[in-house]
């Protein structure tokens, strides 16, 4: 039954509890002509006819009957599936704008901020200008430029702070190459320098950051990272005799009038918890 149309199969179940062509078809929203159609060409699919007209409307043979009970089961899974997809699509979404090692960490610790039974949805995105809360209440910005203008909320959420690590397997005697992130066009990034120094050398670029974690992982080189990365990672260690750090303060802002809605006082709360937590 693989070839069968299940809009067909549906307006053979309409026809069934109705047990007529033409209130099946009102109720779908299509002609009488077109009901028919659709139930003739089911019946030519499965070689057999499934309702005998009688003076009280149409009824189903015995082959119809068969038919009607063993699609109710796909028919309420259908159902719900729909039900549940309308729900789904129906609940608040709410967008988290980050650099990119804070969406780094937040996508290692989702579930810190989500669960399956929360009545929203979330996504994560690059940084976006301040301004743009001022139209959307459904963003959350993390930010290392606190907003000044606007009906913004802000509030610091903690300081970004790193150094050059590197895999201890790491021959810092011999080698002392730097491997590069290339920022993507709107992103932003905290951790990378705008360029490096004339006595850097670098031999690596990275397309995310999540590839120059790795880079750095697999004893590729040196490179800048938050110290939630490499000082929590028993696989990296400090680089020798490079003094060079970073420190940013990080802020968390939304439309001032936001927090009253339910979702975003949920993640607000839940991401100063982690952010707090992480960025000491």
């Amino acid at each position: 039954m693989n070839d069968l149309n299940w809009d067909d199969l549906k307006i053979f179940r309409l026809v069934a509890s109705l047990g007529s062509l033409t209130r099946a078809a009102d109720k779908a929203g299509i002609s009488a002509a077109t009901a028919g159609r659709k139930v003739q060409r089911l019946e030519g699919h499965l070689g057999a006819d499934l309702f005998s007209k009688t003076q009280a409307g149409y009824e189903l043979t015995q082959f119809g009957q068969q038919l009607l009970e063993r699609t109710s089961a796909v028919a309420r899974t259908v159902g719900e599936l729909k039900s549940w997809r309308d729900r789904v699509l129906n609940l608040p979404l709410v967008t988290i704008a980050a650099p990119v090692e804070i969406q780094w960490l937040l996508y290692r610790r989702f579930r810190e901020l989500w669960n399956p039974s929360d009545p929203f949805r979330v996504a994560i995105e690059d940084c976006v200008d301040a301004h743009l809360l001022l139209h959307n209440k459904s963003v959350l910005l993390i930010t290392p430029d606190a907003p000044t203008t606007g009906n913004l909320k802000t509030v610091q959420i903690g300081t970004l702070k790193g150094r050059p690590y590197v895999a201890k397997a790491f021959d810092q005697k011999t080698d002392c190459n730097w491997i590069g992130l290339h920022q993507r066009p709107g992103s932003m990034t905290l951790s990378q320098p705008a360029s490096f120094e004339a006595e850097d050398w670098v031999t690596t670029w990275a397309a995310s950051f999540d590839g120059l974690v790795s880079l750095v992982r697999g004893n590729t080189g040196r490179a800048l990272l938050p110290d939630f990365v490499g000082a929590e990672d028993e696989t990296l260690v400090l680089a020798d005799d490079d003094v060079r750090s970073f420190a940013c303060p990080l802020y968390l802002a939304s439309h001032g009038d936001a927090s009253a809605r339910m979702e975003i006082g949920v993640l607000k709360r839940r991401l100063k918890s982690l952010l707090s937590t992480v960025l000491k």
